[in-house]
């Protein structure tokens, strides 16, 4: 029996990632929820400028501050 060449651990992940179907619905789920998450950052106007509406002391302050990962 041939032995493998250093490409077959490589080979062997990208035929496991792509084999399955989870993987595919997984990416997906996780960019439609940057993308909503981003919109509705930009909707909100919640910037890192302290200026904004989302930060001027509103209920909401604390959450996008946390979701953002901005100092208080």
């Amino acid at each position: 029996v041939p032995r493998p060449g250093p490409v077959a651990p490589l080979r062997y992940e990208l035929r496991r990632l792509f084999g399955v179907r989870i993987t595919w619905v997984v990416l997906a789920m996780a960019l439609v929820t940057a993308w909503a998450s981003a919109m509705l950052l930009a909707r909100t106007g919640s910037g890192a400028d302290g200026a904004s509406p989302a930060f001027a002391g509103g209920a909401l302050a604390p959450v996008f501050r946390l979701l953002i990962g901005w100092p208080a």
